[in-house]
């Protein structure tokens, strides 16, 4: 297990890059129970697409037979597909997490969900070491901002037992996956 702050640093070789950009988003508008909510920013620093899109590149150009899970959310979905078809990917499908809440924008509908998109260069992609165990939904309780499913991690580490995984924009350390972020807490999981 390896830490990186710096993302020239991140080496190659990667077979699973697992990633949840920081996109750029804000808390929404006033609400009764949180007047002072209004256009806040989330708890951390986000970055734009374009500055998303060359991290991607920096550390999938080192491992160019990589498959990449990628966290999106719905505001970002299409830029997203984007960004991963001009760095020469191709999508094998979206698996959704079913996070059982959400936060209601606009005071319309719940949003319950995130994607997590799986990649792969043509030719390249991996395959599970046992097809059909995981369907294309999650369904785990979410628990704090940003926070992703411990079912999504175990999924990966499952389905391919043997890979190199490193986790970009990652907030704690995990066995057996290398890190990169600048909010990593040396806290295994």
């Amino acid at each position: 297990m390896s830490v990186y702050t710096n993302i020239h640093d991140v080496p190659a070789g990667y077979d699973i890059i697992y990633m949840d950009p920081p996109w750029k988003q804000t808390r929404g508008g006033k609400k009764q129970v949180r007047p002072n909510s209004s256009g806040i920013s989330v708890p951390y620093k986000t970055m734009n697409l374009s500055d998303i899109e060359e991290y991607i590149k920096v550390v999938t150009d080192k491992s160019k037979n990589a498959n990449v899970f990628l966290w999106v959310i719905q505001k970002y979905y299409i830029e997203a597909n984007q960004i991963m078809k001009r760095l020469g990917f191709k999508k094998h499908t979206d698996i959704v997490w079913d996070k059982g809440n959400g936060p209601c924008p606009a005071f319309t509908v719940r949003m319950s969900h995130e994607y997590l998109q799986w990649w792969y260069k043509p030719g390249k992609i991996i395959k599970p070491v046992d097809p059909g165990k995981y369907t294309t939904v999650l369904k785990e309780n979410h628990t704090t901002h940003s926070t992703k499913p411990e079912a999504a991690y175990r999924m990966i580490e499952v389905m391919f037992p043997n890979t190199n995984r490193i986790e970009l924009f990652a907030r704690n350390t995990r066995n057996q996956w290398d890190s990169f972020g600048n909010e990593i807490k040396k806290r295994l999981l």
